[in-house]
C-alpha cells in the first residue's frame, strides 16, 4: 500500500503546481527520490510517469530522454507489464509532439494488440498504478491524431469517436473536451468550418468548467485559426474584417496571458498564427518580428514537421520581399519532407503554394510542372484509397469463407462483390477525373486571383520606400474627404490636413554622395514620416523627393501641432548613411479641408494640393526646414480659388488681400 505521507505530498504537489510545469517537475523528481529510499514502488512509479509526461508538455525533450532512461531502468529492475505500457504510452506522446505520425501509428497499433479492452477496468485501482480503460482511449486518440496528420480523415474520425465513447462512459470530462477539439480540427481540414467551430466551442466550454488551462489555450489557438480560415474564404469585405479581427483579438489575448509561458507548444502555435495573420495583412514588419519570436520558441525541440511549417511561413515572407529563389527552395524542401513522410494533404497544399509562387515569378513552365505533380499526387491518393477499399472487400470475403466453409460460394461472392466494387470504383474514378479537370481550372483561377490581389497590393506600394504611391493616394483620398464632409453635416469640427513635403537640397545630396545614398535617405525619411502619423492617416510618395500626407485633425491649432510633429520627426536627429552622419531637413506646405465654410460643393482635392504646393514653396523661400499652412480667410467662390491656382492672382496678392492667411512655423 502507498505510504500516506508520500501520497499526500504527491497530491499536494499536483494541486499546488498544476499550472506551473517547471515547479511540478522539480517536486516530482524530489518525491521520486524519497519513494525509492522508502522502497515505495507505487509512489516512485507515479512520480516517474508524471514527471516524464510533464517534461513532454514543457517540450523539454533532452531532459525527457534522460528521465526516460531512469524510468526504463526502473522497469528492468521490477519487470512490470504495466510499467512497460506506461513507458510506451509516453513514447506515443513524444511522437505526437514531434509529429512523427508514421511511427506513432505503428507503435500505437502494436500496443493496442496486446490488450483486450473488455478485460480492463473502468475504475482505477487505488493500490497500484494500473492500466485503465481510459489509457487505451488515450492510445486510440493518439492514433487518430496521427491519421489526421496524414490526411486519413475517415479513420481519424472513427478513432476519435471510439475514444469519445470510452471517455464519456468513464466520466473523464477533460478528455471529452480534448476529443471534441480533435473532431473540430478534422472538420476544419475537410473545409467544414462551421461544424469545426461548433465542436471547438463545446471543447472550450468544458475546459473552462474543468479549469483545464492547457485545453483552454489549445482550443483558443484553434478557434483563431478557424477564424483566419473563415476570413480567407469570405467574399465580402465586412465579413473578412470581422473574422480577421476576431482572430487577432483571440491570439493577442492568449499571447499576453502570463500562464502561456508554461505551455511552449501552444505558445508556438499562437506565434505561428500571428505571423501568418500579419503577413497576410501585408504587414511585413510585424509579421517578420513574430516569425523571429516563433523560431526562438521552437529551438532545440527536434520537431521537423513543425519546423517545415514555420519555414513555409518564412518562404511566404521571402516571396513578399521578392526573394523568389530562396522561397522556392524552402517550399521544395518542405514538399520532399511531406512526401517522404506520407503527409500527402500537406504536400498538396505546398504544391499549390509552389504553383502560385512560380506563376508570380512568371516561370510558367515550372508552374505547369508543379500542377502536373499536384494532379499526379491526387491520383496517387485516390489509388491508395481504392486499394484500401479492395482490401476491405477482400477481408469481408475471407471472413465469409471461414464462417461458412464453402469455398466455391465464397469465391463467387467475392468475385461478384469485387466486380461491383471495381465498377463503383471506376465510376468514382471517372468522377474524380472530372473533379481533377475542374480542380485544374480552379487552381489556375485561384493563382490568377492571388496574383491579381498581389499585383493590386504591389501597385499601391512605392517599391523603394514601401509606403503608398500616387495610385494608393488617389484610391483612398475620396473616402477620407467624404468622412470629413459627413462629420461637418453632424456639426463636427473634424478636418483633413492635406500636406506636401519636399526634402531640402536633395539633388545636391544625390550629386555629392550618389544615388544609393540618396535612396537610403528616402527610405529613412519615409520611415520617420510613417512613425509620426496615425495608422489611419494616408502617406504616399508623390514622386522623387516629394511626399504627401492626409491627416485627420480637429481645428487650426491641432493642424499646426500635427505638421510641427512631422517636421520634428525629420529634423530631430541626424540621418546615418553609410556610417556617416548627415543633417537632413524638409519643407512642408499644407491646406485644410473643408476649404469653404458653407459651400455645398467643395473644390477638388487636387486644387487644394496645388495650393499646398504653393505653401511649400513659400516655406522654401523663407529659409527651408519650415512649414507653411494656408488658411482660407476670404475666398467664398470657386472662381476666386481657381484664379489663384491658375496664377491669375498671385499668392502674394491673395495674402495681401487677406483671401488666404499664412500660418508658419516659428
Amino acid at each position: 500500500m502507498p505510504n500516506a505521507d508520500l501520497s499526500s505530498e504527491l497530491n499536494t504537489a499536483l494541486e499546488e503546481h498544476e499550472n506551473s510545469p517547471d515547479q511540478l517537475a522539480q517536486s516530482l523528481k524530489f518525491i521520486y527520490a524519497k519513494a525509492i529510499l522508502d522502497n515505495n514502488l507505487y509512489i516512485a512509479e507515479q512520480a516517474l510517469y508524471l514527471r516524464a509526461l510533464n517534461l513532454l508538455y514543457a517540450q523539454q525533450f533532452d531532459e525527457y530522454q534522460n528521465w526516460l532512461a531512469v524510468y526504463k531502468s526502473f522497469y528492468r529492475q521490477h519487470n512490470n507489464a504495466k510499467t512497460k505500457f506506461y513507458i510506451e504510452k509516453l513514447e506515443l506522446t513524444r511522437l505526437f509532439y514531434q509529429l512523427d505520425s508514421l511511427s506513432l501509428i505503428q507503435r500505437g497499433e502494436a500496443l493496442l494488440q496486446e490488450y483486450n479492452v473488455q478485460d480492463l477496468s473502468e475504475k482505477t485501482d487505488q493500490g497500484e498504478l494500473s492500466i485503465h480503460i481510459t489509457d487505451i482511449a488515450d492510445v486510440i486518440n493518439f492514433i487518430g491524431l496521427a491519421e489526421q496528420d496524414l490526411g486519413s480523415y475517415d479513420s481519424a474520425i472513427e478513432r476519435f469517436t471510439n475514444a469519445l465513447e470510452i471517455y464519456e462512459r468513464s466520466g473523464d470530462k477533460e478528455k471529452v473536451a480534448v476529443v471534441y477539439g480533435n473532431i473540430a480540427t478534422v472538420n476544419a481540414a475537410i473545409g467544414d468550418l462551421d461544424t469545426a467551430m461548433e465542436y471547438n466551442e463545446k471543447s472550450i466550454e468544458i475546459s473552462l468548467v474543468e479549469e483545464s488551462i492547457y485545453g483552454y489555450f489549445q482550443n483558443m489557438a484553434n478557434q483563431a485559426s478557424y477564424n483566419i480560415s473563415k476570413k480567407n474564404i469570405s467574399s465580402d469585405g465586412e465579413s473578412k474584417k470581422f473574422y480577421r479581427n476576431q482572430a487577432e483579438s483571440i491570439l493577442l489575448d492568449v499571447k499576453n496571458d502570463d500562464r502561456l509561458e508554461q505551455y511552449p507548444r501552444i505558445k508556438s502555435d499562437i506565434l505561428y498564427w500571428l505571423t501568418y495573420l500579419y503577413l497576410d495583412d501585408g504587414n511585413l514588419t510585424l509579421g517578420e518580428s513574430y516569425l523571429s519570436d516563433l523560431y526562438k520558441s521552437i529551438e532545440n525541440r527536434g520537431e521537423q514537421g513543425y519546423l517545415k511549417q514555420v519555414k513555409e511561413l518564412e518562404a511566404y515572407l521571402l516571396l513578399e520581399k521578392g526573394n523568389f529563389n530562396k522561397a522556392l527552395d524552402i517550399y521544395q524542401d518542405a514538399l520532399s519532407f511531406y512526401l517522404d513522410n506520407k503527409k500527402y494533404d500537406k504536400a498538396l497544399v505546398t504544391l499549390q503554394d509552389l504553383i502560385w509562387a512560380t506563376e508570380r515569378q512568371q516561370d510558367h513552365e515550372k508552374s505547369i510542372d508543379y500542377l502536373k505533380q499536384y494532379v499526379d499526387l491526387m491520383g496517387q491518393v485516390f489509388n491508395e484509397k481504392r486499394a484500401q477499399v479492395l482490401a476491405v472487400e477482400q477481408e469481408k470475403n475471407n471472413a465469409k469463407l471461414r464462417e461458412h466453409k464453402i469455398a466455391l460460394l465464397a469465391e463467387q461472392n467475392r468475385s461478384a462483390e469485387l466486380k461491383i466494387a471495381n465498377r463503383n470504383l471506376w465510376l468514382k474514378m471517372s468522377s474524380v477525373i472530372a473533379v481533377l479537370i475542374i480542380l485544374i481550372i480552379w487552381l489556375r483561377l485561384r493563382v490568377k486571383h492571388k496574383l491579381s490581389e498581389q499585383y493590386q497590393k504591389m501597385s499601391y506600394k512605392d517599391a523603394l520606400t514601401n509606403v503608398g504611391n500616387r495610385l494608393f493616394f488617389h484610391e483612398h483620398i475620396e473616402r477620407e474627404l467624404a468622412k470629413v464632409l459627413r462629420a461637418r453635416d453632424r456639426q463636427s469640427d473634424q478636418r483633413l490636413a492635406l500636406i506636401i513635403l519636399d526634402i531640402d537640397h536633395f539633388k545636391a545630396f544625390n550629386d555629392q554622395y550618389g544615388h544609393d545614398a540618396g535612396d537610403r535617405v528616402l527610405i529613412e525619411f519615409a520611415a520617420r514620416l510613417n512613425s509620426s502619423i496615425r495608422e489611419t492617416d494616408l502617406l504616399a510618395r508623390w514622386g522623387g523627393e516629394e511626399f504627401v500626407i492626409a491627416g485627420n485633425v480637429s481645428n487650426q491649432q491641432e493642424t499646426s501641432n500635427y505638421i510641427n510633429r512631422i517636421l520634428t520627426a525629420i529634423n530631430s536627429k541626424p540621418f546615418y548613411i553609410a556610417g556617416k552622419k548627415h543633417s537632413i531637413s524638409c519643407s512642408i506646405g499644407a491646406v485644410a479641408y473643408p476649404f469653404f465654410t458653407e459651400a455645398e460643393k467643395e473644390p477638388k482635392w487636387t486644387s487644394l494640393l496645388t495650393l499646398a504646393d504653393f505653401a511649400l514653396y513659400r516655406a522654401k523661400n523663407t529659409g527651408r526646414n519650415r512649414w507653411c499652412l494656408f488658411e482660407n480667410t476670404g475666398i467664398k467662390q470657386h472662381d476666386s480659388l481657381q484664379a489663384i491656382i491658375d496664377q491669375k492672382v498671385s499668392v502674394e496678392q491673395a495674402l495681401l488681400s487677406k483671401q488666404i492667411t499664412a500660418i508658419e512655423s516659428e
